[in-house]
């Protein structure tokens, strides 16, 4: 794909019963990052409320540092609302093929 383009489709799949399903996909190839400037890098955007706070936990997880969202011991919060704390990681690729996420 050339270096700052754009690409939009969709895909169509279909399950064993016939139930179709359209997905959306996008791509983008842009000019930067390069892979040079990536390596071992990922973009991380935390949001965070009074009540659920984001803590790190050392020695734990494929990285050795795993993220624990809230205290386990607080009463269960309405995830729908606006200020909802969330975590995003983006990532990139530089080779075509399966991705596997772990969450």
């Amino acid at each position: 794909m050339p270096v700052d383009e754009a690409f939009s489709n969709s895909l169509t799949i279909e399950n064993a019963a016939g139930i179709r399903k359209q997905i959306l996909v996008s791509v983008f190839n842009p000019i930067s990052p390069i892979r040079e400037e990536m390596k071992e890098l990922y973009m991380q955007h935390k949001r965070e409320n009074n009540v659920i706070r984001m803590r790190l936990i050392p020695n734990l997880g494929v990285e050795n540092t795993a993220v624990q969202m809230g205290n386990p011991t607080h009463p269960k919060q309405n995830t729908r609302r606006d200020k909802m704390s969330s975590l995003e990681y983006d990532f990139y690729t530089f080779k075509q093929g399966l991705v596997d996420v772990y969450t």
